[in-house]
C-alpha cells in the first residue's frame, strides 16, 4: 500500500515537471515572436483554452466587436494549448492529466504576472519617424529635376 502511494506522488511529481516544461516551450514560442504585445496575447490564449479544458475558464466581458476570425497569435497560442493538452493526454490517469495542465496554467500565470513579458511602449522619436511622414505630403521632385 505505501508503494502505491510513493508511486503515485512520483508519477504526480512526474507529471508536474512536464506542466511546467510545457509552459516553459510555450514561452520560448512567445519570446520567440520579438513583440511583447503578441507574445502576451499568445500566453494569454494559452491560458484561457488549458483553463478551457479543465473546467475553470471563466470568459471576460468584451466591450468592442469580437473579429469574426481570431488573430494568428492567438490561433498559435490555442496550437500551443492543444499540444500541451495532447502529450498529458497521452498518461493513463485523468488525474495525471490534470496535474499536467494545472501546472502549465501556473507555471504561465506566474511568469506573466513577474512580468517576464513587457509591452513596452515605442520610444517618442520612433513614432515621430514612424508616422509623421504619412501625414506629411510628398514633395514632387520630377519639376526640379527638368527645370
Amino acid at each position: 500500500m505505501k508503494t502505491d502511494n510513493v508511486n503515485v506522488e512520483r508519477q504526480l511529481a512526474i507529471a508536474e515537471a512536464f506542466g511546467i516544461e510545457s509552459a516553459d516551450a510555450i514561452m520560448e514560442a512567445a519570446h520567440m515572436t520579438y513583440n511583447a504585445p503578441r507574445g502576451i496575447n499568445i500566453v494569454s490564449a494559452c491560458i484561457a483554452k488549458l483553463q478551457e479544458k479543465i473546467g475553470e475558464f471563466q470568459p471576460k466581458e468584451v466591450s468592442r466587436k469580437r473579429r469574426k476570425e481570431p488573430a494568428r497569435a492567438v490561433l498559435f497560442g490555442i496550437k500551443l494549448a492543444n499540444v500541451t493538452i495532447g502529450a498529458a493526454h497521452l498518461t493513463d490517469d485523468v488525474s495525471m492529466e490534470m496535474a499536467v495542465i494545472r501546472a502549465c496554467i501556473a507555471s504561465l500565470q506566474q511568469r506573466i504576472g513577474s512580468g517576464e513579458i513587457k509591452a513596452v511602449p515605442a520610444k517618442p522619436a520612433y513614432k515621430k519617424a514612424r508616422y509623421d511622414k504619412k501625414d506629411q505630403p510628398q514633395e514632387d521632385t520630377t519639376a526640379k529635376e527638368a527645370v
